[in-house]
Formats: C-alpha cells, structure tokens, sequence
C-alpha cells in the first residue's frame, strides 16, 4: 500500500500496486496536516514543510494534524488500512499552539513522535514520546526547553 498525500488537498489517499484507490479510502481530515513552521532565521528565511506521516507494519498510517481549534494543540491520528480512525485515536496535546512535527513507527508498533510545545515568549520544548498502538503514551521524555 502506499500513502499519497499532498500540500494543497487534504485528502489521504491510499493506493494498491495496481494504483488503485484501497476501499474506505480517501481519509478525509477534520485538519490540514501539520506545516512545520521554524522560527525565521536573521535573514528572514524561513523553510516550511509538512509533518510527513508514519506507516506502522500493521498498514496503520500515522498522521499530525493541526490543531482542531485555537483552544487545543494539534494532534496525532492513526487510520487503520481500512481508511478509517483506528479505536483509541487521535491523541491530540493540550497547549495551545502545541504540534507534532515528527513520527516514526517501530517495529513493535510504538509510534515515536515528536512535539514541539511553546513554553511562553519566544521559548519552546521539544518531547519526543512513546505512544503504544491503543494511543496510550507509554513514556516521554524532554529533550529541548528553549528560552
């Protein structure tokens, strides 16, 4: 199976080898996915891209989505090879302006992601965490707190 995406639809496609769309899909996203935005350097430049999904063994696609409003962070969805929200997902964090920029998925079906949390000011940390194939957060652990 392979998963097409794209930066100016936000429909999930998933495709056979034949290039046929996989019955259940395309996943429609109640948000964009993620468009990692670092801070300006001196010059003013600045290199967005998409928070690219994970696929896990099992078929399971693992998405960051954007924030569902202003009120909450973004959040952390895994769609089943059927298309639909697996039991348990998303997962979505709870500061406002907090986004997952990253994941990977282990062989054992951990996903590891990567959030990027603003900390007040111009300050942000970086967590990378655990999450076990129900959504349960089996560890995290800090790795950045900027000031």
């Amino acid at each position: 199976m392979i998963v097409v995406f794209s930066e100016i639809d936000d429909s999930v496609f998933a495709l056979d080898s034949s290039m046929h769309v996989v019955a259940g899909w395309p996943y429609e996203p109640s948000t964009p996915l993620v468009r990692r935005q670092p801070p300006l350097n001196p010059d003013g430049i600045t290199c967005s891209s998409l928070a690219i999904p994970a696929m896990g063994r099992d078929g399971s696609t693992y998405m960051p989505l954007q924030a569902r409003n202003a009120t909450t962070g973004g959040n952390l969805v895994a769609i089943g090879p059927n298309g639909r929200v697996a039991p348990g997902w998303p997962m979505e964090l709870r500061r406002p302006g907090a986004e997952f920029w990253s994941v990977v998925v282990g062989a054992d079906g951990t996903a590891y992601a990567l959030a990027i949390e603003p900390e007040g000011g111009n300050a942000s940390s970086a967590t990378i965490l655990a999450i076990a194939p129900d959504s349960t957060v089996l560890w995290s652990t800090t790795i950045i707190e900027s000031s």
